[in-house]
């Protein structure tokens, strides 16, 4: 099931593929699935990996979407200024590569005006310059206007929802409401490392286009993370009220007879 998933979302989005999957492995991990067979599909999968590798150098996947992905996570801003330079002025194929120039770059420019304390709300110059800078590189934006406090207080809340998360995974009695639990809070929290990632040009992190969970710009995706705090919430509760229940209903280990105590 997850390389037959991860195979029909690759037709769509590298990046989403590779995510989901990676979101797989880790609910069966906690599902408890022996380790072996892990560390057989873990295998198979780095051989591949190193298969296409050697096939994009050899110039055979250029063209193809695995190309592509490779080309994103090596970072060959060589092949992008060669298409631009071959590319005719304002053609769709100039625009696309004048973008994946410009994106990363005006990305690290906001963060390096941004420094300690940040420009001030409202007073962001980049955002006139990046495209999509609302959507696909609103940690720079973030950086920009408040600074490195204004980033260190975001990464602290996700790492807070990571631990949270955590805790009612462990607290869940069932192995089905734990996956779950566990496959949400890394969808929503890896998402969000991740697009940090991406703003900061980390190397080996391709371009994926991933917005930052419940503040880029996005109706559909806001209501999609409504809904999975939603489940979040009430897999929480129903971890609480099962605790409570087996706390009440658990005896004492020691009985103490007050009766005899009065008496004597």
């Amino acid at each position: 099931p997850i390389l037959s998933t991860t195979l029909l979302v690759m037709m769509g989005s590298n990046s989403s593929a590779i995510f989901i999957g990676i979101i797989m492995v880790l609910m069966v991990l906690v599902g408890g699935i022996d380790w072996r067979d892990i560390g057989v599909v873990v295998a198979a999968g780095l051989v591949g990996i190193a298969l296409m590798f050697g096939a994009y150098k050899a110039g055979w996947l250029k063209e193809s979407r695995i190309g592509t992905a490779i080309g994103r996570i090596t970072q060959d801003d060589e092949a992008t200024m060669r298409q631009l330079i071959s590319s005719k002025r304002e053609s769709p194929e100039w625009r696309q590569a004048r973008a994946k120039l410009d994106q990363p770059v005006g990305a690290l420019l906001a963060i390096k005006e941004g420094g300690v304390w940040g420009k001030g709300i409202g007073r962001s110059t980049q955002k006139y310059q990046v495209p999509v800078i609302f959507g696909d590189y609103m940690f720079s934006f973030i950086v920009e206007e408040t600074g490195l406090w204004g980033a260190g207080i975001l990464i602290i809340l996700y790492f807070s929802l990571l631990a949270r998360g955590t805790l009612v995974a462990k607290m869940c009695d069932k192995y089905y409401d734990k996956m779950i639990v566990v496959g949400l809070i890394i969808l929503v929290t890896g998402q969000a490392f991740m697009h940090m990632a991406v703003n900061v040009h980390l190397p080996l992190v391709p371009q994926t286009g991933q917005t930052l969970p419940l503040v880029s710009h996005g109706t559909n995706s806001f209501l999609v993370f409504s809904v999975v705090f939603g489940i979040l919430l009430a897999i929480s509760k129903d971890a609480k009220e099962n605790m409570a229940r087996k706390e009440a209903e658990a005896e004492p280990i020691i009985e103490h007879n007050w009766t005899q105590d009065t008496t004597a």
